[in-house]
């Protein structure tokens, strides 16, 4: 294709998405025959990229040009709205879908190599014979050091049906292992541990909303409700939020029928909703503590704001992100998408979350999220005070403690993943106790990688303070590489300060919802102001 005719088609595309956007204001600047402001500014638009394709220095990749343009045009009205480019767009409804087509491996890019972490369980992968540790040397015979790792995952993936050869380094194995792969259907896990953590405590770990988050949720509860369960930890921390529906679908789990889980408020009447509690499954009628942090955003706030302000539970951890506006997904031509802020979000007692976002610097980088002493107060079911505008603050607060500095060291460096995929391909069939002969070799093999000055390792692996966590760390490594990642669980979450607090503050949470059943208060959630003119392109 010549320059004339790239850059007519360049122009072309980028004005058929506005005018989806705009609702045909384009066409009616122009049928007038009246130069509108609207029409000046994307004249001078499409004549920039023009002069930008014909004399820059640098070649000029047309689709970087005008997707990194839109994009900035769109992030000048909040932090959260977002144009996605056709690829970006569909790995977005493959996570809010809930599955991909594939060949089912959890990778990661690990000293320039990209490495199983695992594969997934019943994946075509993992059926084929392809183990956590393999380094992928491979696909389809192009060799992985000449191509970076998005493009890597990207040949991974692929229709389903096609075939696709993995060629594989395996520890113990000099030659390279070649698998040839059906890809299909993958379903990620939304929920991808669930265990008891004693005898009447169940644990579950939700990372996103998504379409299946519903049904592995209920899944986990079915199990858990076998082996015992008489009180939960739900784990929301670092859960950025996804689906709506599903939010209401596991606050409804703990939630009378008809109590409001959410409600929105917009600029047009269109964007007013209210979301109550469907009731259409069992009540989960335990006591429930959601563990939180700053990294629980969106969804994960409204399940956290919603059995806080009935006081079905208690909220645990630390400050939430602090995310109170809506984006409706729009289809655009081409395969783009375009995530727009429709409306804010309250919980039931009428706060709205969402942190100030003027400076997108502090809003981005800042853990601080409700300033002192800030007056937007509200009361729950039972008359306790809650706060609006900086995210859901606990009801209890507790700061994670960070690991020991050089046990953060070896999982930087990879030591114990890669000597946990060592050992097991030679210990295959072995227990995988940790002995003192294996934190031997761990010290030697931390050695041989360098990864801190010789003394320095000797010093730490002799700390009888430490030894506790190389074990765990070692025995959550070799769990993984043997069994998959989520049967690793148990041992990544063991001496979990956050954890520990949250199983401890369950009677608190029992005796909290037993006074809320017994009051006759119900909540009525305010409608707040409906947003200005002005503040309109803000929401």
């Amino acid at each position: 294709m010549n320059h004339s005719v790239r850059r007519v088609s360049l122009i072309l595309t980028s004005v058929l998405v506005f005018s989806a956007l705009a609702g045909g204001v384009w066409d009616t600047a122009f049928a007038s025959g009246k130069e509108s402001a609207l029409s000046t500014r994307i004249r001078e638009y499409t004549e920039v990229v023009a002069a930008l394709e014909e004399w820059s220095v640098d070649e000029v990749e047309q689709n970087d040009l005008v997707f990194s343009s839109v994009d900035g045009m769109i992030r000048t009205l909040d932090p959260h709205s977002s144009f996605f480019a056709p690829v970006e767009y569909s790995d977005v409804r493959d996570k809010q879908a809930g599955s991909y087509y594939g060949v089912g491996l959890l990778v990661s890019q690990r000293d320039g190599r990209v490495v199983v972490v695992t594969p997934m369980e019943g994946g075509p992968a993992g059926r084929a014979g392809v183990r956590a540790g393999d380094v992928i040397a491979g696909v389809d015979g192009k060799d992985t050091t000449e191509i970076n790792y998005e493009r890597v995952t990207e040949l991974l993936r692929g229709p389903s049906g096609t075939s696709v050869e993995v060629t594989v380094q395996r520890e113990g194995v000099d030659e390279p292992l070649h698998f040839k792969v059906t890809r299909e259907a993958i379903s990620t896990k939304a929920v991808p541990a669930s265990f008891m953590l004693d005898p009447e405590t169940g644990y579950v770990r939700v990372t996103d909303f998504t379409h299946t988050t519903e049904s592995e949720f209920d899944t986990a509860l079915e199990k858990l409700t076998d082996e015992g369960m008489k009180k939960i930890v739900v784990d929301l921390r670092g859960n950025g939020g996804g689906v709506l529906d599903a939010a209401i679908a596991i606050a409804d789990r703990f939630l009378a029928k008809g109590q409001l889980v959410t409600y929105m408020r917009g600029v047009t009447p269109d964007s007013n909703f209210d979301f109550h509690a469907p009731g259409e499954k069992p009540r989960l009628d335990i006591p429930v503590v959601v563990l939180v942090d700053h990294g629980s955003a969106s969804a994960s706030e409204i399940v956290a704001g919603a059995i806080q302000d009935h006081d079905r539970g208690l909220v645990v951890g630390e400050t939430t992100w602090g995310k109170g506006l809506v984006q409706s997904v729009y289809n655009l031509r081409y395969g783009a998408g375009l995530a727009l802020t429709t409306a804010r979000y309250y919980t039931p007692s009428g706060r709205n979350i969402q942190r100030d976002y003027s400076s997108l610097y502090d809003y981005y980088s800042s853990e601080e999220t409700n300033p002192a002493g800030r007056p937007d107060s509200f009361e729950t079911a039972t008359g306790r005070t809650v706060y609006g505008g900086g995210g859901i603050r606990p009801d209890l607060e507790v700061a994670r403690i960070e690991r020991p500095r050089f046990a953060q060291l070896l999982e930087a460096r990879n030591v114990t993943f890669d000597f946990a995929v060592a050992w097991h391909a030679r210990h295959e069939n072995d227990s995988a106790e940790i002995t003192p002969e294996m934190l031997l070799e761990l010290e030697r093999f931390a050695t041989e990688r360098a990864i801190a000055p010789s003394e320095e390792i000797t010093r730490a692996f002799a700390d009888p303070e430490l030894r506790p966590e190389l074990e765990r760390m070692l025995s959550a490594e070799i769990t993984s590489v043997r069994d998959g990642y989520a049967a690793s669980y148990p041992w990544r979450l063991k001496g979990d300060n956050q954890i520990e607090a949250a199983v401890k503050a369950l009677p608190d949470a029992a005796r909290l919802a037993a006074r809320a059943a017994g009051t006759a208060k119900s909540i009525i959630a305010r409608t707040p102001q409906k947003p200005s003119a002005d503040s309109a392109s803000k929401m």
